[in-house]
């Protein structure tokens, strides 16, 4: 976690930060990802689903925190929804067999 100051104006650009969340704890911020415009207000947050660029104005002088913690539970998920689907393909190759032709 590292909480960082912004002044008014000033951008930011955040690369390869998916699982991240990104929280306002003072000011205004905007940010954009993924083709959409989030405007954090202090006490909110949003959580980075990508790995695309994320831009971060400040829209007044502002301090956000960007928690990291959250990115390894977000790569456990993603490896553990890996595993289940390989699981599931491979439970379904196995009963395909096993299926009888119609007649």
């Amino acid at each position: 976690m590292s909480g960082n100051h912004l002044l008014q104006d000033h951008l930011l650009t955040l690369e390869q930060v998916r699982g991240c969340r990104i929280e306002c704890n003072e000011g205004r911020l905007w940010l954009t990802a993924d083709g959409e415009d989030i405007v954090l207000e202090q006490g909110e947050s949003w959580l980075v689903a990508s790995d695309q660029r994320v831009v971060i104005e400040s829209l007044t002088d502002s301090h956000y925190t960007l928690h990291t913690r959250y990115a390894e539970q977000f790569e456990l998920l993603r490896h553990t929804i890996s595993i289940l689907h390989e699981s599931w393909r491979q439970l379904r190759h196995t009963l395909t067999p096993l299926r009888r032709p119609a007649h």
